[in-house]
């Protein structure tokens, strides 16, 4: 794998690293900002909206609590809207006139009960009466000058958990008028529910993959409503969890596309720059295969990169040093050539060498003379005499 190659891996597995690595905490602190907001946003709308009922929980069955519910679940923010009776009074009247065996409405109840299974019943002081007993206690009746008018009697029913939802529950009481005494009960139909707007979560262009692969957990918001000391009902609020996860896709595909042009952008700069990084390497190699070849020249343009540049400048100097070798040797050899093929007194070739140019001469079929000069030497004799005396 070339030099280039393997820096553009390097590169391409970097650059993933760090994203992957930004997208994963961009995508958790985006996801954590829209859980906040969206139940922030809706405790506020619980809080405002249990402001507005106020005035009217006194009448639990006012149609206009429904209305303004409908109109807060409409905006399509929220998947619930739930308005929950937290307060369940029972009239002595509603009482009454549930009972199948009591005509008339001259009855006064005792021992009202529901089976412990169920929950209990407790008697309600109202706030006429509480009023009047403490001015009762400051004052005497006599000095008033008034009476205290005569008020329905209000029972609390408080369930029990398996019953908290509500539902068909069986009243139990003793009636009595001047002249019965009747022991009987009363099934009254208990909603805790009192109104309810559900709207289906719809996600629009989200795809599955995405809603499964990060889980936006949005936390139900509620706010109670009071009428005096008492919380009569509790409004529940439950963000829908579509807008969140359309705000949170957007931003990681925004976040994707942004990574790909910014990842084309640079692998197009790194090419350019490797490329220009490269060039003095590929000088390099070109002078290593003219050294090969018995070229020997040198790199006259240095790279402004340090390490390349020593080894440009340890390239030339090694050619400069090897052609300098190699002229020596061929210096060396043709002396030494020529000192075996010529006689070193007259410059003619010797026997050899005169043999080879003959052949050459022959097999090439070239002109040529040749002159055989043969030389005879001739050796004086001196014979010894006998000297006479």
């Amino acid at each position: 794998m070339s030099l280039s190659k393997q820096l553009y891996l390097i590169i391409a597995i970097i650059f993933f690293i760090i994203f992957s690595g930004n997208f994963i905490i961009s995508v958790k602190n985006t996801k954590e900002y829209l859980e906040i907001e969206s139940s922030t946003k809706a405790q506020d709308t619980a809080t405002s909206l249990g402001m507005s009922l106020k005035p009217l929980i006194k009448d639990k069955q006012d149609p206009e609590i429904e209305s303004i519910i409908r109109a807060i679940s409409n905006s399509g923010f929220y998947k619930d809207v739930r308005l929950e009776d937290a307060d369940f009074t029972i009239s002595q009247k509603e009482l009454i006139g549930a009972s199948t065996e009591l005509d008339d409405s001259n009855w006064i109840i005792s021992q009202i009960s529901v089976e412990p299974k169920y929950g209990h019943i407790e008697k309600v002081q109202s706030d006429a009466n509480m009023n009047a007993q403490l001015l009762k206690l400051e004052n005497d009746e006599a000095d008033l000058g008034f009476e205290t008018e005569e008020e329905d009697i209000i029972y609390r029913y408080v369930p029990s958990e398996m019953y908290e939802k509500g539902g068909n529950i069986t009243f139990n009481f003793t009636a009595n008028n001047d002249k019965n005494h009747i022991d009987t009960f009363a099934n009254l139909t208990i909603n805790k529910i009192l109104v309810q707007e559900h709207r289906d979560v719809k996600f629009e262009y989200v795809p599955k993959w995405f809603i499964d692969l990060i889980p936006i957990n949005l936390e139900e918001k509620y706010s109670e409503i009071s009428n005096g000391w008492n919380t009569t009902a509790i409004i529940y609020i439950s963000p829908n969890p579509g807008e969140a996860y359309a705000k949170l896709y957007e931003q990681a595909r925004g976040s994707i596309i942004y990574a790909v042009i910014a990842f084309i952008i640079s692998m197009i700069i790194l090419l350019i720059f490797v490329q220009y990084l490269l060039r003095p390497l590929k000088k390099i190699e070109k002078l290593a295969k003219d050294i090969a070849r018995g070229k020997f020249g040198v790199i006259e343009e240095l790279p402004w990169t340090t390490e390349i540049k020593n080894v440009a400048i340890a390239m030339n100097d090694m050619s400069r040093k090897i052609e300098a070798i190699i002229n020596k040797l061929n210096n060396n050899l043709e002396a030494l050539s020529k000192k075996l093929s010529h006689d070193e007194l007259t410059g003619l070739s010797l026997k050899p060498t005169l043999e080879t140019d003959i052949k050459d001469m022959f097999v090439h079929k070239t002109k040529g003379y040749v002159f055989s000069i043969k030389t005879v030497s001739y050796t004086h004799l001196t014979l010894p005499t006998k000297r006479i005396v």
